[in-house]
């Protein structure tokens, strides 16, 4: 490994070598051993891992956790009020089209009353039982 790629990885992946890629660790290794440039590149990145670790935001995981049970909480409150929304308007149309067939049927059974062919379509289909006498 020459030094110019040391350089960029020492500030890609900081001081530790536990976080290069181990294919990197040995020859990283081996430079430093050799080369004065080497480790004072480590060392300054050293100081800036420090650096970042002092300046790292406090974070509140109570908060986090508060903020997003809230949120999931919100947003399932939405998909309820979608889910009754469409299961409304299924319902709208099944009465719908219940209504547009009662009235189909009940025009059709008016029909038949004063059509003797729709009469013996009906005799045929529902038996003599279910007028009671029918004049012929």
């Amino acid at each position: 490994m020459d030094l110019a790629s040391f350089e960029t990885h020492a500030r890609t992946f900081g001081a530790s070598l536990d976080r290069w890629p181990d294919a990197l660790r040995t020859e990283a290794r081996e430079l430093l051993l050799n080369s004065e440039r080497a480790q004072q590149v480590l060392e300054e990145a050293g100081a800036l891992d420090r650096l970042l670790d002092e300046a790292a935001l406090p974070f509140d995981a109570a908060a986090f956790a508060d903020r997003a049970v809230r949120r999931v909480a919100k947003e399932r409150q939405l998909d309820m009020a979608g889910f009754v929304v469409q299961r409304y308007k299924v319902v709208g149309m099944a009465a719908f089209f219940c209504m547009f067939m009662g009235a189909g049927l009940g025009a059709g059974h008016m029909v038949a009353e004063h059509n003797p062919m729709m009469l013996n379509v009906q005799l045929m289909l529902f038996g003599p039982d279910h007028f009671g006498e029918v004049p012929l």
